[in-house]
């Protein structure tokens, strides 16, 4: 319980803060696109839950000597985005798309015999779903929701299926909440690169007790986080149809384009929760089946 209320603590501290300080001059600028930005909005909230995460995880005894490769991974993905938020112009996509691969292939290749088609996989799959949460990180109070129902839904399928300690995932859902405060519509305070890239990596770390378990599917059970992966997915190749390049934001994000049917905020995080939480049910439901 102390780890949960440490992260908790830690992120909703921070978050106050730099939402009082107005991001110490780190702000995202009002988005046309998005009809609830209509405003400058302070970053830095994903510095709150990435200190709030790493706070709790000391507290529960996490140790840095057997989680290396999350770590260089971590700092390379956190790096890149806090980098972005500092300097808000227009960055290089194979600048980014390069260092999420190399971030996310430290992480993958910590098995000490890995089987190249399956890393190859999980890389692809990775770099995906990183870019796929900074996509939904596009409406106020979103990205944070589809975090802890993913997050819940790995806690649930560790303790399941019996591979592995859900206290990791529980503490990020506590840090993220934390934040999530600040962050529901109508947000005053936004979690930027630094927070969309480093919950995604976290996410990705939580999994891997489930890809590499020899008695689990590891590509079914990540479809828990199928939510992230079609929004990319959707959102890119709208933009290719219609010529433009998939890496500039537009309004062509479904999140978006429900808002602009005139859903309330609220329905559409509330969709969005549900596609993330029915994901979570099949890959876990289906797990089971198979390890039996």
């Amino acid at each position: 319980m102390l780890p949960l209320v440490v992260a908790l603590f830690v992120a909703l501290a921070l978050t106050t803060w730099f939402q009082r300080a107005r991001g110490f001059g780190v702000t995202a600028q009002a988005n046309p696109d998005v009809v609830t930005h209509d405003r400058t909005i302070p970053l830095l909230g994903g510095v709150a839950i990435m200190t709030g995460l790493l706070g709790g995880l000391g507290v529960y005894g996490f140790d840095p000597r057997s989680q290396v490769h999350y770590l260089v991974a971590l700092g390379l993905l956190v790096g890149l985005g806090l980098f972005k938020d500092l300097r808000q112009r227009d960055f290089s996509p194979a600048v980014q798309l390069l260092v999420q691969t190399i971030a996310v292939s430290v992480l993958v290749f910590d098995d000490p015999q890995p089987s190249l088609p399956s890393s190859a996989g999980q890389v692809l799959l990775g770099v995906l779903f990183i870019n796929g949460l900074n996509f939904i990180d596009v409406m106020d109070g979103l990205a944070s929701t589809v975090t802890i129902v993913c997050a819940g839904s790995i806690a649930t399928a560790l303790v399941v299926l019996g591979i592995g300690d859900p206290t990791p995932a529980l503490v990020l859902i506590a840090a993220t909440m934390g934040f999530l405060w600040f962050n529901r519509p109508k947000a005053t305070i936004f979690m930027g690169d630094v927070g969309s890239f480093g919950i995604a990596l976290t996410l990705l770390w939580l999994l891997r007790p489930a890809w590499n378990h020899p008695d689990v599917s590891g590509p079914l059970i990540a479809v828990v986080l199928a939510a992230p992966l079609l929004e990319v997915l959707v959102t890119g190749l709208s933009r290719v149809r219609r010529g433009r390049s998939p890496w500039v934001g537009d309004e062509l994000h479904p999140s978006l384009r429900l808002l602009a049917h005139g859903l309330r905020p609220l329905v559409v995080i509330a969709i969005y929760a549900a596609v993330t939480a029915l994901a979570g049910l099949v890959a876990v439901g289906a797990s089971v089946a198979i390890a039996q």
